[in-house]
């Protein structure tokens, strides 16, 4: 009961985004440090994931890009050599270089296009 009522809350974001002829990024939840609370993630990843999937719109993982799995929780990534703290110590929250790094990614994915008879520079 609880799963069919959070996947129609899924669908009426959904919806509602393409009602509006709206495209929807949907950004999985990463890992976390708490067991339990992993778990959950993993679970609602996996309704997230296959409501966005049905409405061919656009799922991102976040793992990879903040060094983690599901298995292995992990605060830092590595580049060039160097350790970068990407979570705060809560487990949960982002630390500001994690934050770039996620909305890099969501840049990355979006496609701007120019409007039609548009004469602005």
């Amino acid at each position: 009961m609880w799963e069919e009522q959070y996947r129609l809350r899924i669908a009426t974001i959904l919806n509602s985004a393409s009602e509006h002829n709206v495209q929807v990024l949907w950004l999985a939840a990463p890992c976390m440090r708490k067991p339990q609370l992993n778990l959950g993630m993993v679970y609602l990843n996996t309704l997230y994931q296959s409501e966005v999937e049905k409405r061919q719109q656009h799922f991102l993982t976040t793992n990879q890009l903040l060094g983690c799995t599901y298995e292995t929780f992990n605060s830092f990534i590595e580049s060039n050599k160097d350790k970068i703290k990407v979570r705060v110590d809560d487990g949960i929250h982002f630390t500001p270089i994690g934050q770039k790094i996620l909305a890099k990614a969501i840049m990355d994915k979006i496609i701007f296009k120019q409007l039609e008879d548009d004469d602005s520079d």
